[in-house]
């Protein structure tokens, strides 16, 4: 062999080598990209694509541990999305994997022509009864405020002016709130006027002023099933730095006594917050971050041979901590997308605590995972 094929073998041979290497950088860096997803069930597939509102057509709202319902777009409607929507509602039952459609609700959805979403709408605590704001040409015709049972069989309109506060106060009692004109009190309003609606028989519904026995003890069996709010900041400069302020939730609080505790943390490795979600009793909290950081071997590699560019790795994960902060753990982490320009098919979507406050969900390339949130050991 001459000393030309000898060159060109020690060419060839140097391109295996650092091609060698790079496999194995890539293997031992890179990561594993159903980490989240093998820890997490799969539950069932919905159709993400975003229409002209930007709203998936697709989505899901948890009535409890095991049973989803499912809103979907068939026609997206006009006027900016107000008018003309027609869709339709499912239940999923995670027991069974049985998907079943609901005639009732989904003609009552359609009676008014906009989607769910448009306005506030809510489930009572056993996910039996279903609370929404009929959103009238886009508001210009009004509002007005319904409730149905989940199979459409009873539909009742509740007449109100626009509340300052609503809530369920047993799976029958529909409870609206008014509280006193240019009060700022979000969390301990000063209460006018309290209205108690008898979801099965509007006959039985009362009105009671805020000084009454009913006002009253109505408020304090709210109040107690969650006596505590918890809110999760980050600063603007750096979303690594977390922020969790704990206020007692009591209607005969004042102002400075309403924060109970503050705690302030870094995410591990200088991770970016772009979601959090108390759970439902607000014992947990739940982190969507994202994460990117060099890969140290590419960067060796691009010292060597500086054609070759150095690389990041970038991802999106859950991690969870205890209302104070403390006890942080990852669930896992997906590849993030990094081009831009581009649907965000990589990236994990609606992230949800489910009722039992066990277990997060969230959708990622178009399916519905559930996984557990307690932190899990490896075998």
């Amino acid at each position: 062999m001459g000393t030309t094929g000898k060159r060109k073998g020690l060419w060839l041979a140097g391109i295996g080598v650092i091609g060698g290497l790079l496999a194995i950088g890539f293997y031992l860096f890179l990561p594993k990209e159903r980490q989240l997803t093998d820890k997490a069930r799969p539950v069932v597939h919905l159709d993400r694509t975003v229409d002209s509102s930007e709203e998936a057509k697709e989505s899901g709202y948890w009535l409890s541990s095991n049973r989803l319902l499912i809103i979907s777009t068939d026609h997206e409607g006009f006027d900016g999305g107000y008018g003309g929507w027609q869709g339709h509602a499912d239940l999923f039952d995670l027991n069974t994997g049985s998907r079943m459609r609901l005639s009732g609700l989904s003609d009552l959805i359609n009676k008014y022509g906009s989607p769910l979403w448009d306005a506030p709408f809510g489930f009572e605590p056993h996910g039996t009864w279903i609370y929404w704001v009929n959103n009238i040409a886009g508001g210009r015709g009004g509002f007005e405020p319904v409730v149905a049972m989940l199979d459409g069989s009873h539909f009742r309109k509740l007449e109100m002016d626009e509340p300052d506060m609503t809530f369920w106060l047993d799976n029958l009692h529909y409870v609206v709130i008014y509280k006193e004109e240019g009060s700022e009190r979000n969390l301990n309003p000063k209460i006018t006027e309290l209205k108690v609606y008898d979801i099965e028989n509007s006959k039985k519904d009362h009105n009671y002023p805020a000084s009454s026995y009913q006002a009253k003890s109505s408020l304090k069996r709210y109040y107690e099933i969650a006596p505590t709010e918890t809110s999760i900041e980050s600063s603007d400069s750096d979303r690594s730095q977390i922020h969790i302020i704990i206020r007692r939730r009591d209607y005969e609080a004042v102002d400075e006594e309403r924060t109970l505790h503050s705690y302030a943390f870094t995410l591990p490795d200088n991770r970016n917050l772009l979601q959090s979600f108390a759970s439902p009793d607000q014992n947990r909290i739940v982190y969507y971050v994202r994460n990117e950081k060099p890969i140290h071997f590419m960067s060796w590699i691009h010292r060597l041979i500086p054609s070759i560019q150095e690389r990041s790795i970038a991802t999106e994960g859950l991690w969870v901590s205890r209302q104070d902060g403390q006890g942080l753990y990852e669930l896992g982490h997906v590849p993030a997308n990094t081009r831009a320009n581009t649907p965000s098919g990589d990236q994990l979507e609606d992230v949800q605590w489910l009722p039992d406050g066990k277990q997060i969900s969230f959708i990622y390339r178009g399916m519905l995972y559930v996984v557990p949130a307690e932190k899990r050991e490896s075998p």
